[in-house]
């Protein structure tokens, strides 16, 4: 059955949409821009604001799913916290009621409450309270920082972390992991209703953290100094006051129920191991010829994109050109066609 993702250009979407499609089905997904590499690998694509009922509706015609990424601790400029959290997930409730979808899944932060103090974990508690009051089956994952490329976890690691914060406690979970508990709740057959905690297997310290990210040159190292705190600048506020407090979840149900295996905090920090996946690009997209080539412990995705395509077509890997999605790039090879590339 067809499944919309909302959010899909998140960092929790970009890992989440491949998933989908590896699964099967059809896979839509609702964004405020045309993303083309999506497009190129079988995903139909939706575009209007968040908060248009109308064209949310019409993308949900005949979805069994819909999963609800839209929302963050970082509104852009115009934007109010409680719009992008709570009036968005108001509006894709009653689109997927008028649309007769039957599932919702909802991604959450650890904390959120509609009387917490923190105008984020608020506006997400409400939005929790109109999803459970809601026709549909629905499946509430409140998760501890996420660690991923783009997240707002991996935004505060890249900065100065404020003395007051470093002793705050919490379990971060790898994004794949997230993405596999959506893929779960997905594709499982019984009614779903319910709130689930998602979770890391290791507690560690904000500043634990940062040191262990600051040492690697996995996904989260964007400063590349061994220095942990120097030079970087001061995270936003809205970070500050979310990641100052401890965020450790209890995930046992979620393993149980979903059948997770969380993945360790180091293989977290450290990323994918290279593992990637590409297809042919030409200038007819649907005549693409699928390929596939995996390489694991490489410690970027341009060696393990050397690795993997030497002999494809006789082509040679120059370099790599992301692209609007982070998790995917083109492969600039010294021959016709080109390839575009899922980085895992």
């Amino acid at each position: 059955m067809p499944v919309l993702v909302t959010g899909a250009t998140g960092c929790v979407g970009r890992a989440l949409v491949p998933r989908l499609l590896d699964a099967g089905g059809q896979v839509r997904v609702y964004v405020r821009r045309d993303v083309p590499e999506y497009r190129a690998l079988g995903v139909k694509v939706a575009i209007g604001d968040a908060d248009h009922e109308g064209r949310l509706e019409s993308a949900l015609e005949q979805v069994h799913t819909l999963i609800h990424l839209v929302g963050g601790p970082m509104p852009e400029r115009g934007v109010t916290t409680e719009w992008l959290n709570l009036e968005t997930t108001e509006v894709a409730v009653r689109a997927a009621e008028n649309a007769e979808v039957r599932r919702v899944l909802f991604l959450s932060p650890l904390g959120a409450d509609p009387s917490s103090d923190n105008a984020y974990l608020a506006a997400k508690g409400r939005a929790e309270q109109v999803i459970a009051a809601s026709k549909l089956e629905y499946a509430i994952f409140r998760s501890a920082p996420i660690l991923g490329e783009g997240s707002a976890l991996s935004s505060m690691l890249a900065r100065a972390i404020p003395s007051r914060m470093r002793a705050a406690r919490l379990n971060p979970i790898a994004v794949e992991d997230v993405a596999a508990a959506l893929l779960a709740g997905d594709t499982r057959d019984e009614e779903l209703r319910g709130s689930w905690e998602l979770g890391g297997p290791e507690v560690v310290t904000l500043e634990e953290l940062a040191g262990r990210t600051g040492s690697r040159s996995g996904i989260l190292s964007r400063p590349r100094s061994a220095r942990r705190f120097e030079g970087r600048p001061r995270p936003p506020q809205a970070l500050i006051d979310l990641y100052g407090r401890d965020a450790v979840a209890n995930s046992a149900k979620a393993v149980a129920q979903f059948g997770l295996r969380l993945i360790r905090l180091d293989e977290a920090i450290e990323g994918p191991g290279g593992e990637i996946w590409g297809e042919i690009w030409g200038e007819d997209s649907t005549n693409n010829i699928a390929i596939e080539k995996r390489g694991r412990g490489y410690a970027t995705p341009e060696e393990a994109a050397i690795a993997s395509f030497p002999d494809v077509a006789g082509a040679h890997v120059i370099r790599l050109e992301y692209s609007y999605n982070p998790s995917m790039a083109y492969v600039i090879v010294d021959t016709e066609p080109s390839y575009l590339m899922r980085v895992r």
